[in-house]
């Protein structure tokens, strides 16, 4: 669902006002205190955990290249062009609606699942990254398995948040990854590098 809404300017800046207006509303109604860092540690934290990230998917792909070879630059490139109509616009909105799903994947659920204490902290995981994973599905049974690496970046994420205590720090490495990742999308559509 969240990849598809992606392909769509309008509805992704409206899902990311609706994260946000739900965080704020939950934030609100349980007394859950946001956590922030002093800028210098945001900052630090935040850089690490986009090159954690970074690095998991270069490993990843690295992986999945070298054990399935051209199947896997098939099911790759056909994901490439599922963000095909991304235009600058919609990759920016695309990381802002990344930010906008810490805020329920990671604020709401995992820090609500924290908070109360009804689960200890690797089943909180589990719960978000799951919870995540099941909104990162394509309705494509090709590229349906790359709804498992949202379960991996998930954990990261949650990793961040848990040993940071920071959701501005997985606000931002999530924001800026998505960025990014939709930016090559963009340059290897137009390139045809490793496509």
């Amino acid at each position: 669902m969240l990849f598809y809404v992606k392909n769509n300017f309008i509805a992704t800046l409206a899902l990311t006002a609706l994260f946000a207006l739900a965080f704020l509303l939950t934030v609100k109604l349980f007394y859950l205190p946001p956590p922030l860092l002093p800028l210098d540690k945001f900052l630090a934290t935040a850089t690490i955990g986009l090159a954690a990230i970074i690095l998991s998917d270069a490993l990843l792909h690295g992986a999945l290249y070298a054990l399935f070879k051209q199947r896997y630059i098939s099911y790759y490139r056909e994901l490439v062009y599922y963000f095909d109509a991304q235009q600058p616009r919609h990759i920016i909105a695309s990381g802002l609606l990344a930010g906008g799903e810490e805020l329920v994947f990671r604020g709401i659920i995992l820090g609500g699942l924290l908070h109360s204490g009804l689960f200890n902290t690797p089943v909180s995981v589990i719960i978000s990254s799951i919870s995540f994973s099941l909104c990162h599905l394509i309705p494509n049974r090709k590229l349906a398995p790359f709804a498992i690496w949202a379960v991996w970046e998930s954990v990261l994420l949650c990793a961040i948040y848990v040993t940071s205590g920071s959701l501005a720090a997985t606000v931002a490495a999530h924001a800026l990854h998505d960025t990014l990742g939709f930016s090559a999308f963009k340059y290897q559509r137009k390139s045809g590098f490793w496509l």
